[in-house]
């Protein structure tokens, strides 16, 4: 009834008899017990780590532990040594992040239950067992070397054909021109990419797999982010970014010995790796809060004590888990106007340094315009920056400091115009705020902790 659907016989492979007993190994709908020891890699690694992160009383810690341990069971009922290759690899990435949480009591149930299973099975049928075991760890039989005598059709095949190769499916036909024997398959991914393909493909498939871990690493930094949030879907993101990741190691390591990666679930694993950080990067969309800081003094290096306050409260903010992009003369040009006397000192010691300001103001209004182009809140400190921030058409609130006073007295309209238009006036003292009060400024915050973000 299922094969006309499959396309191949789903029996149990019969892998050999001991003691007059068959030695079954499941195949499941696979064409080979060992594609679905490979192809269980990727539930097995994904939903490791996230059942290793539910809350001790989830209502799915259980059921978890129950599934990870049948599929592991299922594994083992494979006797596919390239499924627990790729497992052993794919557990080592997963020893990064969780290297603590991989040896706790939690992950110890459903290996306990396995382990329970097994030693049950050996202990009825010890001979039978051990038989079984010894034949798949030897190095020496029929199948072992044929998987690796594959490869050296490799060097044969580049030294003819080294960009393209023999072309797609030609392995088969090659390997009976040279042995004699017919339908015969490459046995390995990589020696068929290599010999069927050649250089180019090999290459832009290592493009491809390069842009999958981009595509992982971004998934897991938008977990990061999201955690930082205090979102709790970060719980769930990072444990499956990190399965993937390792699913995808995995996966490649079994490769090594079978074909696999040109199956129909892995495309489906494809399609799943590329939508993760699409899917999760709307959700951080919707939480991030991004602040764009307008300052005239910033440290250039980790030493510089220029700007250090707005510096420190940058940070006080990003730990609160707010985006902060800074613009300031430490990123765009100011020709020699801005540090070491500060702007109007120097302004005052070098008059026709004035003559660049305007170049001085154009760069930094672009440069403050790319940052507040996705940003929430535009935070400006000093008077005159101020003046930028109100025509990014973003909300902005003002930071006064003591030569604002002087500033805004030359030039009260403008400086009217700039604190009536701001959501907030921070100010560093109390004659400070009562300035910004007579010069019409609505809401006025006094912060005697330098500069911070204003909530």
């Amino acid at each position: 009834m299922i094969q006309p659907i499959t396309g191949h016989s789903t029996q149990i492979n019969i892998y050999g008899a001991v003691g007059g007993s068959n030695v079954y190994r499941i195949d499941g709908l696979t064409p080979d017990p060992n594609h679905l020891g490979i192809q269980l890699i990727v539930p097995l690694l994904v939903l490791g780590p996230l059942y290793l992160r539910l809350e001790p009383k989830h209502r799915l810690r259980v059921p978890l532990a129950l599934l990870i341990a049948g599929l592991l069971a299922v594994e083992l009922a494979t006797l596919s040594r390239s499924g627990l290759l790729g497992l052993a690899a794919g557990f080592l990435v997963l020893l990064i992040p969780y290297r603590r949480l991989l040896i706790s009591r939690a992950m110890l149930v459903p290996l306990a239950l396995v382990a329970a299973l097994v030693a049950y099975e050996i202990h009825r049928r010890p001979h039978f067992f051990n038989t079984v075991i010894a034949s798949r760890l030897q190095r020496g039989g029929r199948s072992t070397t044929a998987h690796f005598q594959v490869y050296d059709f490799i060097p044969q095949v580049l030294h003819m054909h080294p960009l393209f190769g023999l072309g797609f499916n030609n392995f088969s036909v090659y390997y009976q021109f040279v042995t004699g024997k017919t339908n015969w398959g490459p046995h390995s991914f990589y020696v068929s990419l290599l010999v069927e393909t050649g250089f180019v493909g090999t290459a832009l498939f290592a493009v491809f797999l390069w842009y999958m871990f981009r595509r992982l690493r971004a998934a897991r930094a938008i977990g990061r982010a999201l955690a930082v949030a205090h979102d709790p879907t970060a719980a769930r993101l990072r444990p499956v970014s990190w399965g993937l990741t390792a699913a995808l190691v995995g996966t490649m390591a079994a490769n090594a010995f079978y074909l696999t990666m040109t199956a129909f679930f892995f495309y489906g694993f494809i399609l799943l790796v590329i939508a993760l950080p699409v899917v999760f990067g709307r959700r951080l969309q919707a939480v991030r809060v991004k602040v764009a800081v307008l300052t005239s003094s910033y440290p250039r290096t980790p030493g510089d004590t220029a700007g250090r306050f707005v510096a420190d409260a940058v940070e006080h903010v990003r730990e609160r888990g707010i985006e902060v992009e800074v613009v300031s003369p430490a990123t765009v040009r100011h020709y020699g106007i801005a540090y070491g006397s500060g702007v109007v000192g120097n302004l005052r010691r070098n008059p026709a340094r004035a003559l660049l300001l305007p170049l001085m103001l154009g760069g930094f209004r672009q440069a403050a315009r790319r940052a507040a182009r996705d940003a929430d809140l535009v935070h400006a400190h000093w008077l005159p920056l101020g003046g930028i921030a109100m025509t990014l058409g973003r909300p902005f609130v003002v930071q006064l400091w003591g030569t604002d006073v002087e500033l805004a007295r030359r030039a009260p309209k403008l400086a009217r115009q700039i604190l009536r238009r701001a959501r907030m006036t921070v100010c560093a003292s109390n004659s400070l705020a009562d300035a910004a009060k007579e010069l019409g400024a609505g809401e006025v915050r006094v912060d005697r902790e330098r500069c911070r973000c204003p909530r």
